[in-house]
């Protein structure tokens, strides 16, 4: 017998235009148990910027965070912060690949809190940085949208043909 389909697509979207700042999944559908969101293609940045994600018009959140460059590491940890910091690109301005995924569990339960798994990949100059990220809303609210922006700097923009796929997970 055939396993069962185990994701299912929600949506994708594909930016025409590289500059976009802010990219907003929304109407999420709750039938599923958890979600899988990719990011990948091109973002335009300035120096050390963070892809910030919030969860509906949320915007307290905490998270730890992990970074590796093949030569030094680091981590940082934040409560009360706007948005989860789900990768950060270290170094000068410059156009960067990215890729990053991201489980968030129980999202649409209404008694837990809502919890994200990240990992998030970058390449810049010929070398690669990794960074894995955990981050928390103590919100109980079902997530129905999910809004992801390039730090607070406005000459900072998700490329154009930039990818944001969402994956539903159906309950084993």
């Amino acid at each position: 017998m055939a396993a069962a389909q185990t994701y299912e697509l929600i949506q994708t979207t594909t930016l025409a235009t590289s500059l976009t700042s802010t990219v907003t999944l929304s109407s999420i559908s709750g039938a599923y148990t958890d979600l899988r969101i990719i990011v990948s293609n091109y973002t335009s940045v300035q120096a050390n910027q963070t892809l910030g994600m919030r969860y509906n018009s949320l915007t307290s959140f905490s998270y730890t965070y992990l970074n590796g460059n093949g030569s030094s590491a680091s981590s940082s940890r934040a409560s009360g912060a706007g948005a989860i910091n789900a990768g950060f690109t270290a170094g000068s301005s410059t156009t960067i690949p990215i890729m990053a995924t991201i489980d968030i569990l129980n999202y649409a339960n209404t008694t837990t809190y809502k919890t994200a798994l990240i990992r998030y990949a970058c390449e810049r100059n010929g070398s690669g940085e990794i960074d894995a990220v955990v981050g928390l809303s103590q919100n109980t609210a079902a997530i129905s949208s999910i809004n992801f922006t390039m730090n607070a700097d406005p000459t900072s923009f998700f490329g154009s043909g930039t990818v944001f796929s969402i994956y539903g997970i159906k309950a084993a």
